[in-house]
């Protein structure tokens, strides 16, 4: 598919000079030569790439490891790194403003230059995981969530209202800081210091209490902060309802292929409009990297996703700084026709057959690179969620493929700081390994037609003999077309004659291919066992209302971590977390998922619902908020019933708790929240169908009937229905 889209973009030849680079540059030469130039002169445009794939990967500089990004911007600053975070990972805060006031130490940190999905967040403080007590991140009109650092005790005795530490977080859609900050220091944090558009954490940390446990409780001074949560949305593309220049209709994914159009859109260094991306390629690259790639251990993978953080640095060319998003698909950044493509780490058809070499210049073939240009061997790194999210490194293969010779000299180091998944670590390791083995070149003259042969897509070679041992897939490298203007009388202008000379090296399907049975390293017990508080967690949790039921069923796919059982519990509104119960590790219903019920005793309440994985440790909490208990009156009929009363036909909804019905009335378009009650309660059983007369208001006027529990709660109103009377 990829190999189709480039061969639409390549090279044409346009009626008018000003049509492409290509064409300007034979007018130019043309016009040269009618003017009296020097008969013969060349053109030489270049297509390719300099430097290959492989040589880049191998020998190229390497982006700095997570942990060492994150403790660079973690350090305090005014004018704070410009950084983006994709996928799910760890992200690390940079301070950008502490104060104290008596006990408490308030700090402002930011986490993206960009807003932020957020999903389940997960708060770090000074390497430990800290566990959510209750309270909203979101309420910056009051209190916040309330987080107590792992190994923090004595929480009473430290100020704050026994809280630890107090977090809201800042998705960028916010106006101003938290109340709290803008009550305590007035002159320091004003309502415009929101930092609105940014992703921001707002901390307070408590530091009352016996001065020398605060050693114990706050071990760096002051505190270091990172955050566990899903990065930017980005544009997809693929989906018509987003618009390229509309941040709000783009949703978060971590598709490694979109996050990279992402980041040459959207950077702050050398920002790409549409017109300068080659946005098929691009389109082709994000279905490749939604591909399922098979588990050794049974199910599947989607074949390349990113995880980490971009840090933009001034005086660094934009393509390097984005290189680890590239590497983490195992492809590269190409240009085609004057744009920037995407050639993605997998097989791609040839768009080009050459059935004959021009003479014109030396074909160079070489089977083997010299032996200082080749390792022996591929090292590489990838970042270990299960290990606080730092570098793992896999087993090292041998170039071509296969188990490394057990040597350290000739090793090279391939660092993939924005991939968080051991088995798209392998893939890519294998790919890396297995065309760097690859080592067939051939430099070579092709005829005009190889025109459309640009770098990083492929050609395949079927030529007669002599040429004949050069058949079969190559892959572009670079190419440098050269048009020739031949002799011609005086004042005119001679033929024009193009050659293409090209840099190929070998490719294959089979350098792609993937069999986990036999290709997939067996890391289960790196996975499995877990440093303390390692416990992977279980998926998101989705909660549904069972119809005719008082209760609700939450469901959420297992914890990776073998042998897990689970512990849950649930709150009702703001109230306390009580205990809910607990899932044996072989629990799953018939979508493989962890699931219980919830009884519902207050249907009128929202509930919140966490759950957690267990073994010898414990993973963190993922939160279910505000579940409501579907509590629905069907309304088969209402309309106006003469003298100024109205006539309603409804089902009350088929719950032990329903007990009886009211009726609400307010202007016509007017909301729920302003609507007033005018009828008291007509009381009659769950499921049951009756007729229902009440005085109507004289005009037009919109109506609603809402069920009510027989503790007097109110379920969801029925309406509005615009009568009048």
């Amino acid at each position: 598919m990829i190999a189709a889209l480039m061969v639409s973009t390549a090279l044409t030849f346009p009626a008018k000079a000003e049509a492409g680079p290509i064409a300007g540059a034979i007018a130019a030469v043309q016009s040269a030569i009618a003017a009296g130039g020097v008969a013969g002169a060349l053109a030489n445009i270049g297509l390719g790439l300099a430097v290959s794939f492989v040589s880049g990967l191998l020998f190229g500089p390497q982006a700095p490891s997570p942990s060492n990004l994150r403790r660079e911007i973690s350090a305090p600053s005014s004018r704070p790194a410009y950084r983006f975070v994709y996928g799910r990972s760890k992200a690390a805060c940079t301070p950008l403003r502490w104060r104290v006031q008596g006990e408490k130490l308030f700090g402002c940190l930011l986490v993206n230059s960009r807003p932020s999905d957020i999903g389940t967040l997960e708060v770090i403080v000074d390497d430990r995981q800290c566990s959510y007590q209750g309270g909203n991140i979101y309420n910056f009109g009051g209190a916040g969530a309330h987080y107590k650092p792992e190994d923090f005790n004595e929480e009473s005795g430290v100020g704050n209202g026994g809280k630890a530490l107090e977090v809201w977080l800042q998705r960028g859609d916010e106006d101003s800081p938290p109340q709290e900050f803008l009550d305590a220091f007035s002159g320091s944090f004003q309502s415009s210091d929101a930092w609105k558009g940014r992703t921001v954490l707002w901390v307070i940390a408590a530091t009352g209490g016996n001065p020398e446990k605060n050693v114990e409780r706050w071990p760096s001074a002051p505190p270091n902060f990172a955050v566990v949560m899903n990065g930017c949305k980005v544009w997809d593309p693929r989906d018509a309802a987003q618009d390229p220049d509309d941040p709000s209709t783009w949703t978060y994914s971590d598709n490694q292929t979109l996050c990279a159009l992402d980041a040459l859109r959207t950077n702050p260094v050398r920002q790409y409009s549409l017109s300068q991306i080659h946005l098929d390629s691009f389109i082709a690259g994000a279905d490749i990297a939604d591909e399922s790639v098979p588990r050794k251990a049974g199910g599947t993978d989607r074949r390349y996703r990113i995880s980490g953080t971009i840090v933009f640095r001034d005086g660094t060319e934009i393509m390097q700084q984005l290189e680890p998003i590239a590497l983490a698909g195992a492809g590269r950044f190409a240009p085609v026709s004057g744009t920037v493509a995407y050639v993605p780490g997998a097989y791609q058809e040839p768009i080009y057959t050459a059935t004959d070499i021009l003479d014109d210049d030396p074909i160079v073939y070489e089977t083997l690179r010299s032996g200082r240009d080749q390792p022996r061997a591929v090292r590489t790194s990838y970042t270990n969620p299960s290990d606080a999210w730092e570098e793992a490194e896999l087993p090292m293969l041998a170039i071509g493929g296969g188990p490394a010779p057990d040597v350290e000299e000739d090793v090279r180091n391939v660092d993939l700081t924005m991939v968080a998944h051991a088995r798209q670590a392998m893939r890519i390791q294998q790919i890396i390994a297995r065309r760097a083995g690859a080592q067939k070149t051939l430099s070579c003259t092709l005829p005009p037609g190889a025109i459309v042969a640009v770098g990083g897509s492929n050609i395949a070679m079927s030529c007669p003999e002599p040429f004949q041992r050069w058949n079969g897939v190559w892959k572009v490298e670079s190419t440098a077309p050269v048009w020739s203007v031949g002799g011609a009388d005086e004042g005119e202008v001679g033929p024009v004659h193009m050659r293409v000379p090209v840099e190929l090296t070998e490719d294959k399907a089979s350098l792609y291919d993937w069999n986990p049975l036999t290709d997939e390293f067996d890391l289960y017990q790196e996975t499995w066992e877990l440093p303390e508080g390692g416990t992977l967690e279980p998926g998101p949790i989705t909660v549904t209302s069972e119809t005719g039921s008082s209760r609700l069923r939450f469901a959420a796919d297992p914890s990776p971590s073998f042998g897990a059982s689970y512990e849950w519990e649930y709150r009702v509104g703001d109230g306390p977390w009580q205990t809910g119960g607990e899932i044996g590790a072989d629990i799953r219903d018939s979508s493989g998922k962890v699931f219980d019920y919830l009884d519902v005793f207050q249907p009128d309440q929202p509930y919140d619902i966490r759950l957690k994985a267990v073994r010898s440790t414990e993973s963190p909490w993922v939160y279910a908020y505000d579940a409501i208990l579907a509590f629905d009156l069907i309304v088969n009929s209402i309309s106006d019933n003469g003298s100024g009363s109205v006539l309603a036909n409804v089902t009350a909804p088929n719950v032990s708790f329903f007990a009886s019905v009211r009726a609400y009335f307010g202007a016509q378009g007017s909301s729920f929240n302003d609507a007033t009650r005018i009828w008291g309660s007509y009381d009659f059983d769950p499921s049951e169908t009756v007729s229902l007369t009440f005085a109507g208001q004289a005009g037009t006027n919109d109506y609603w009937l809402v069920p009510v529990t027989s503790s007097g709660g109110e379920g969801q109103p029925a309406g509005p229905y615009t009568i009048t009377i």
